[in-house]
């Protein structure tokens, strides 16, 4: 934003200098920038099951592992964690757990801003969650917990390094983020201090080996890069 302020008061000085008939050249505005490619989704699954110890070998798995969260547009993604967990029945309970944890990425091809005056950039998304734990339920609350500058390129099924930009408290009632300032995260990009491998959200809780039947996933849905710039009129 430095920038932005910077060249108005440039341009305001300039502007007034009417013994010269100089006026500003350049105008201000907004363009919006959708993810380079289709969205990435990372998860880690855990299971487990016991044999029974009424009759060995009786016990058999059938949730799967499956933990894909059905994401179909290009511009979305999801971060958060769900557990799936069936006690079984006493008094030969056959236990059995599915525990899904979710980052999810996105990535922008910023080259068009190489010719133009960067003033702001912000990360946006609309959010909608899902929180749930015991018999409680209910889609008020955030499951984002961080957002990190990937420092790697991204990988299906890998841990990616990256370089933490902000932090939000998560858990049920309280209102999600829908966006934060990138613009120094941008501006390296623009000028080569890091190479661009685009952002990661990471959730509350990623331990994959929990009992319990309790979700919390927020669906990060229109991510878009909103960019305010100056050009030649």
């Amino acid at each position: 934003m430095k920038n932005v302020i910077q060249y108005f008061f440039v341009c305001v000085a300039v502007a007034s200098l009417t013994i010269f008939n100089v006026g500003c050249t350049r105008e201000f505005k907004t363009i919006v920038i959708k993810p380079d490619s289709k969205r990435f989704v990372n998860w880690k699954s855990g299971n487990g099951h016991n044999n029974s110890t009424c009759v060995i070998g009786s016990c058999i798995a059938t949730m799967g592992t499956n933990c894909d969260p059905g994401l179909t547009e290009d511009d979305s993604t999801i971060v958060g964690y769900s557990h799936r967990y069936d006690a079984g029945t006493q008094p030969c309970a056959c236990w059995e757990y599915v525990d899904c944890a979710y980052r999810g990425h996105v990535g922008f091809n910023v080259s068009q801003l190489k010719q133009v005056g960067l003033g702001a950039a912000t990360l946006k998304w609309d959010p909608i969650t899902e929180i749930s734990a015991g018999d409680t339920a209910t889609n008020s609350g955030n499951c984002i917990a961080k957002i990190y500058r990937a420092t790697e390129p991204w990988e299906e099924e890998k841990t990616t390094a990256g370089e933490e930009i902000s932090s939000w408290d998560t858990g049920a009632g309280i209102n999600p983020p829908t966006g934060i300032n990138v613009s120094d995260t941008v501006r390296g990009w623009l000028n080569g201090t890091h190479p661009n491998y685009g952002f990661f959200f990471v959730g509350p809780n990623e331990n994959v080996h929990e009992k319990n039947n309790n979700r919390c996933l927020t669906r990060m849905k229109n991510l878009r890069l909103e960019v305010l710039i100056s050009v030649d009129k």
